[in-house]
């Protein structure tokens, strides 16, 4: 038996979790890495059989579930589907105090998130933070994030944050109403404090760490928490295996769930198989909701790279520092490129890590076509920060314009993994699907790129501190679509 296979079974067997190892093995290895480098030790064996010794320290083993079991998590993520639910709560507002379960809440963005939207609405609230990884939770539970987690809270929402030195706090106001506690998705659901069912459960993009046969096993435990009115929010790459038990609400190219209303004769004899509803198309197309209204079901990329995952609160530059930055954005308006790569290089040698100078560098050495260079310093920015989406696209941009078709499309599928709506991202991969000749995935890419531009978010996703000529323009992205959809009754 091979250390990968002694390590996942250790990890299904300590966690509860079957966790699939299917296109995660790089996952697992970098996490190991990361490890036995930090204990000193020199081979994947040894490492294994440190954390799989009798008695072997239960910090090292949640050290490493951190490594593989920790996405990509920060406030306000997928704003659109969370502008849809509160649509859904300005059009019945609760009489009593909302209970909502954030499943899978990593670090705790999402479940502070969702505090904020109800109080901007002026809701009671109480939500429940889930996960299974304890040392997320103490980071959830001690409230303080650095500037670039908080970097797409709408403006109305920043008077719930406050300054905490280099980091930000959630206002006390906001903390009341979140509490956060150890669960494992597989178990007994945890109940609200008042004893009735879920007004809503969260569980987004936490299905891609499990096999196919446990979604079903969750959705059943998700299905017996949520109360028959009450709506269930995954993530948008993510499907539910069984459409009887469950009405789709769709708005835009965003969705939820609502139970479907059925006698005890049909809910056992409810199947539970997503294979199949990935593998076999539906007999009729009126029994399928409008493609319009159903995000694309992604393969999932590559696994992220692990090596450097930020432990630490990133270092601010200081006051002249940001200045003496800001100038770069004049000499590229000016179209003095090669000035701006020197004063960017000054840059980052006082602050190597900082990613918005880092993508800066590697379009400016792109737009030079020094590729090697670019991509350089865009695998740097993925080091520093390896669940931004920009990154991956500018790679991907790169890539393409270097002829790695392939290599373009898994890094242009992974910014689109971590931001489903992120429009620069798939009005790319049309043209790379144009060129492998894959007209299925083009069209795929044209209605979601159409779908978010239609849905006015133009500029959503697009990371403070690059300056936006490095970005497609929206209305040029939108006129390109238009010819390629007219193209399309050639596919």
């Amino acid at each position: 038996m091979s250390w990968l296979t002694r390590l996942t079974t250790l990890v299904n067997q300590r966690l509860g979790i079957r966790l699939s190892l299917e296109g995660r093995e790089d996952t697992f290895r970098q996490a190991v890495n990361v490890r036995a480098a930090a204990l000193g030790l020199t081979t994947p064996e040894e490492y294994v059989a440190r954390v799989s010794r009798t008695g072997g320290s239960e910090e090292e083993f949640q050290s490493l579930v951190l490594l593989v079991t920790n996405g990509h998590t920060s406030f306000f993520r997928d704003l659109e589907q969370l502008m849809m639910w509160r649509q859904v709560l300005t059009q019945d507002a609760p009489t009593r105090r909302l209970q909502v379960w954030c499943a899978g809440c990593s670090t705790g963005e999402e479940a502070y998130t969702i505090a904020m939207l109800c109080k901007e609405l002026g809701l009671a609230v109480e939500v429940l933070g889930t996960d299974i990884n304890k040392a997320s939770l103490t980071i959830a539970q001690h409230a303080h994030y650095d500037p670039w987690t908080t970097r797409r809270i709408p403006e109305e929402y920043a008077r719930f944050l406050v300054s905490a030195g280099e980091q930000l706090r959630v206002a006390d106001s906001v903390r009341a109403s979140v509490r956060f506690q150890q669960h494992n998705l597989l178990h007994t659901p945890p109940r609200p404090a008042a004893g009735q069912k879920w007004d809503v459960i969260f569980c987004r993009n936490v299905f891609i760490y499990f096999p196919l046969e446990e979604v079903g096993h969750v959705a059943r435990w998700f299905a017996s928490a949520l109360a028959p009115d009450g709506h269930l929010l995954i993530g948008a790459s993510e499907r539910l295996p069984d459409l009887k038990r469950w009405v789709i609400q769709s708005k835009g190219s965003r969705h939820t769930y609502q139970l479907a209303a059925m006698n005890d004769e049909e809910s056992h004899q409810t199947e539970w198989s997503l294979a199949s509803q990935l593998e076999t198309p539906r007999s009729s197309p009126a029994d399928a909701p409008p493609l319009s209204s159903v995000a694309p079901f992604l393969d999932a990329p590559p696994p992220l790279d692990l090596r450097a995952a930020p432990a630490t609160a990133m270092t601010l530059p200081s006051d002249e520092d940001v200045e003496a930055f800001s100038q770069v954005n004049v000499l590229i308006e000016a179209k003095s490129n090669h000035l701006a790569v020197v004063d960017v290089r000054k840059f980052l040698d006082a602050h190597p890590n900082h990613v918005p100078a880092l993508l800066t560098l590697g379009c400016l050495e792109l737009a030079q076509h020094r590729f090697d260079d670019a991509l350089a310093a865009f695998g740097a920015a993925a080091d520093a920060d390896p669940f931004l989406p920009d990154t991956y696209l500018f790679q991907g941009i790169t890539h393409r314009k270097l002829g790695n078709l392939e290599t373009a499309r898994q890094s242009l599928q992974r910014a689109l993994f971590l931001a489903p709506e992120f429009w620069p991202a798939s009005f790319m991969l049309i043209g790379v699907y144009e060129r492998l000749g894959q007209h299925k995935e083009l069209t795929r890419e044209l209605r979601r790129t159409l779908g978010v531009l239609n849905g006015g978010q133009d500029t959503e996703h697009l990371s403070p501190g690059v300056h936006r000529l490095f970005y497609p323009r929206a209305d040029e992205v939108r006129e390109a679509c238009l010819i390629y959809a007219e193209k399309g009754a050639q596919f």
